[in-house]
């Protein structure tokens, strides 16, 4: 009966992922032991791209009986450069069914043939993380423009911001947050000539191994500074508990 009852689920699931082949801006499905876990979703027409269309498919996969099994999302751009606003499709998933069993939200699917980072906003975010308790991996992939605001993600263990040029309020937001099981912090500060206004000054937060107790692995990627962030480094009571340090893509100019 068992085996009966998981044979009829799936071929309804099967079923339920080809009615959603109407959206084509759904344009991955990995499953495990026959049940969808991984979705990966884009638009398709970045020109002439409407945000909320992303944000539909994103409620019309959530609201679906077999959505409950999907736990990992990717998502791609929602509109070509400063078109580009992920808040409605973040807003659509936090408003759909059980968004604390999402576990990983990857804001990243796109090459620089789509459009290059720096050229990439994300919108602004702020309040909608909230209910995504049970997160624990959040990666954002974009340059200028946009905002983070306040984060209390409880379970996180991997934060990844890569950027060509973060703002000095997003960096106030990663040092702010509440996420005391982090694991894996990893921050790309980018240049001043592409919406970098921070200096070390500003991850002094994160130098302070109080605010980061399981931190294990630390990146601070594409900096300009990333001079200064060694010094600094060296000196902080973060070292000493860290597994593995990234210092890359970034600028040795005055000591080599």
């Amino acid at each position: 009966a068992t085996l009966t009852s998981t044979s009829t689920a799936r071929r309804r699931i099967a079923a339920q992922l080809e009615d959603l082949g109407g959206y084509p801006e759904m344009v991955d499905v990995r499953r495990r032991h026959g049940f969808p876990r991984s979705v990966t979703i884009r638009s398709v027409d970045l020109d002439g791209a409407d945000p909320t269309a992303l944000a539909e498919t994103a409620k019309a996969l959530r609201s679906c009986s077999y959505g409950r099994f999907v736990d990992v999302l990717h998502v791609g751009l929602a509109g070509y450069s400063d078109r580009n606003d992920w808040a409605p499709t973040l807003r659509a998933l936090a408003q759909a069914p059980n968004p604390e069993r999402i576990r990983e939200l990857h804001f990243d699917h796109y090459e620089s043939t789509e459009c290059e980072i720096s050229w990439a906003t994300m919108g602004d975010l702020s309040g909608l993380f909230a209910p995504f308790t049970g997160l624990e991996v959040l990666h954002l992939k974009s340059g200028a423009g946009g905002t983070l605001g306040e984060l209390h993600l409880p379970s996180l263990r991997r934060f990844v911001r890569e950027s060509g040029g973060l703002s000095a309020e997003e960096i106030a937001s990663i040092m702010n947050a509440t996420w005391p099981a982090l694991e894996h912090l990893e921050i790309w500060t980018g240049d001043p000539n592409y919406g970098a206004a921070s200096t070390v000054a500003a991850l002094r937060a994160v130098f302070d191994r109080a605010r980061f107790p399981a931190l294990r692995h630390l990146g601070i990627v594409n900096s300009t500074w990333v001079e200064d962030v060694i010094d600094a480094l060296a000196a902080s009571k973060l070292l000493p508990q860290l597994h593995s340090l990234d210092l890359s893509k970034g600028i040795f100019a005055r000591r080599g």
